[in-house]
């Protein structure tokens, strides 16, 4: 069998000469040969496909972006960073909404992990994965740059943390807050807290209730489908979640993309899985639902029918 690399070096030879409105007849022609030639060569034009029809589907994605503006070598230098699983932590982070501010962060974790830290007067926070946050020098004040924490202020500090979109001050409380575009996710666990959007009336959280946040209003939501506390634990536990919804939470532990076939994404998942170890999640699933699993380098895996 051919070398991997070598196949997707051709493949990407011939993606980007045939998308660049150029090709002959001939070369259409040599493209078809080259795939029937060999399985492992269908293979992988096939999987190159997959991540451009998949990546053209992102509205605003970095990577869609260039796909669709590149010349035919910057074209090439995308799908080759792409598929050959190049994209460092920079490159990730450059991507990213605000990702410059990440640098002055005082915690941050990559993805995959999780911190645990101790602050002033017996708060401790935790940070989930690609996270960051900024500790204000005036005292009991964090701003969530990007990403998900969880707070427990201890058994007589008041703490203020700010998002894009509001202010959650908290007093005697554990909480979580997750960055979600334009919005603040908001699970609150116990004690007290107020939630003033930036343009809207302030609000008391409730003990047990999720909340949406934007800049405007403060808006009640309907429990998840999983403990959305549990990666405090490096656990996700799940009850009856559709497949692609787990699989889309699954992702955000692991760098690249999961993608889920239409065909299963309704399958039901249950179970407490380990968030370090994606791949045996994974594994998991396939032994227990009729889907099965392909990775194409360490970047790139479906979930397919079995």
């Amino acid at each position: 069998m051919a070398d991997r690399a070598v196949v997707l070096e051709r493949a990407i030879s011939f993606a980007v000469r045939l998308n660049s409105g150029q090709a002959d007849a001939a070369e259409h022609d040599a493209c078809r040969r080259w795939r029937e030639a060999d399985a492992e060569h269908e293979r992988v034009w096939r999987q190159l496909q997959a991540i451009e029809t998949d990546l053209r589907a992102v509205s605003g994605s970095a990577a869609a972006s260039a796909l669709r503006h590149s010349p035919a070598r910057g074209r090439r230098q995308v799908l080759a960073m792409l598929a050959f699983g190049a994209v460092g932590a920079g490159a990730t982070l450059a991507w990213r909404d605000g990702a410059w501010d990440r640098i002055a962060a005082d915690y941050r974790s990559r993805v995959g992990e999780r911190g645990r830290y101790a602050l002033a007067d017996g708060a401790t926070l935790w940070l989930n994965t690609d996270s960051a946050v900024r500790a204000d020098p005036g005292g009991r004040r964090l701003t969530l740059l990007d990403g998900e924490l969880c707070l427990d202020t201890g058994p007589d500090a008041s703490w203020e943390v700010r998002t894009r979109q509001a202010c959650f001050t908290a007093t005697r409380a554990r909480f979580l807050l997750r960055q979600l575009g334009p919005a603040t996710l908001l699970e609150m666990q116990r004690g007290e807290l107020r939630i003033a959007p930036e343009h809207g009336p302030e609000t008391l959280a409730e003990p047990g209730v999720r909340y949406r946040v934007s800049q405007n209003e403060a808006r009640r939501e309907p429990a998840a489908a999983w403990d959305v506390g549990g990666w405090t634990d490096g656990v996700l536990t799940v009850r009856s979640m559709r497949l692609e919804d787990f699989l889309a939470e699954l992702a955000r532990y692991q760098r690249g993309w999961i993608r889920c076939d239409p065909a299963v994404a309704d399958l039901r998942v249950s179970g407490v899985f380990l968030l370090d170890d994606v791949p045996g999640a994974l594994a998991t699933l396939a032994r227990a639902l009729p889907m099965r699993v392909e990775r194409y380098t360490g970047l790139w895996t479906r979930v397919l029918p079995a």
